[in-house]
């Protein structure tokens, strides 16, 4: 994990990422070869969509770094800040902090009167980090393409919906909270866990004891924590008073990271 990985020159590895995590308003290509390399599309799909073909990334950690792709890209998926985008088909890698996109909101607002199955992870008590977001995608994105059945997330800069087989979660950033809206309701205490164990992966391997939050379910339009709800054994989040101590330990996130 990344307290693992000491860097012996930080501003190498600061400019070889920076190759590929930029903002492409201020740092430049070189238009003329990359369309000669017949990457242009691919380049402008980056940086609007996130998602990067391995040709990509070897054009663009080519040259002096054309030895280290292998590493970096190991790097990278080690620490989140991409995954494996395997849908369709395809082979590629996600990096989730290159998304320019806004999406238009279609599906449920999580937030909204009446909405099924929501809960949030809020850091109201100090602040929610910047990346976090994005290294969840990652983790859920990773689990999604290993599940039968998923269909191609859909992704913009501060949404995203995610499916985990045939269940369904809508994600957003709003302020200082992830709100997480899952159909259908009888998958929500499943689902609920598997992201709770995602959460617990991100304090133990990126961000360290410091990093906390509260756990908050929706119940009949009103927030509660997840201590209380469990009390309760409210439906849907507790639909079997043994499955939320079982699921954290049974599901190994290793598995489906690299």
């Amino acid at each position: 994990n990344l307290r693992n990985v000491v860097a012996l020159d930080p501003q190498w590895l600061a400019s070889a990422l920076g190759r590929v995590i930029r903002d492409v308003k201020v740092h430049n290509v070189d238009e003329e070869r990359l369309k000669e390399s017949g990457l242009s599309e691919e380049y402008k799909a980056l940086y609007t969509s996130g998602v990067a073909t391995i040709d990509l990334l070897e054009y663009l950690w080519g040259g002096d770094l054309s030895d280290e792709t292998d590493y970096l890209l190991d790097l990278m998926l080690t620490t989140l800040l991409a995954s494996r985008w395997n849908f369709n088909g395809s082979s590629k890698i996600l990096i989730p902090c290159l998304i320019s996109s806004v999406r238009s909101r279609k599906s449920v607002k999580p937030r909204s009167k009446g909405a099924k199955s929501v809960f949030m992870f809020d850091f109201s008590d100090s602040f929610l980090p910047i990346g976090i977001f994005e290294r969840l995608v990652c983790i859920c994105v990773a689990y999604s393409s290993r599940q039968d059945g998923s269909r191609e997330p859909e992704l913009s800069k501060t949404e995203s919906r995610i499916w985990f087989g045939s269940h369904m979660m809508f994600l957003e950033q709003q302020d200082n909270s992830i709100f997480v809206s899952i159909q259908p309701q009888e998958c929500a205490n499943l689902c609920l866990e598997i992201l709770r164990s995602m959460m617990r992966k991100l304090k133990t391997d990126i961000m360290g004891e410091n990093f906390k939050w509260r756990e908050m379910l929706q119940i009949e339009g009103e927030f509660i924590s997840y201590e209380e709800a469990k009390s309760r054994e409210t439906w849907p989040w507790f639909t079997d008073s043994n499955l939320s101590d079982k699921l954290p330990s049974a599901i190994n996130l290793e598995n489906f990271l690299r």
